[in-house]
């Protein structure tokens, strides 16, 4: 029987809701602790981020929440090669139609 416990490398989640001045950057590493914080949306900033994504044990999968084309410069620089991390944006995770009801509404669950 397969060991299931291991079968994944370390992966830390980071998400990260995209806007035109400064991003709200939310981290939980592969060992489940969280990091909370703005950065600017500015290239060192960025370079800033990706070094401390680097830093962690593993791989990063980062998911930004798209706004307008300010997410492009981040998602580039997270795309190179250099970088150990996996960008998807949220549009591509979540189909269209997509919706999940506010906590404690009735019928529970997200629906497609």
């Amino acid at each position: 029987m397969a060991d299931s416990t291991n079968a994944n490398p370390a992966c830390n989640l980071v998400a990260i809701d995209i806007a035109r001045y400064s991003n709200a950057v939310l981290i939980e590493t592969a060992v489940g602790k969280r990091h909370r914080f703005r950065m600017a949306n500015t290239a060192p900033d960025f370079d800033r981020l990706l070094q401390f994504l680097h830093g962690l044990r593993g791989t990063s999968r980062v998911a930004l929440e798209p706004t307008g084309d300010y997410h492009r410069p981040l998602a580039h620089r997270c795309n190179d090669p250099a970088v150990s991390a996996q960008v998807r944006l949220l549009r591509q995770i979540f189909p269209p139609g997509f919706s999940c009801p506010k906590p404690g509404a009735a019928g529970g669950g997200c629906k497609s």
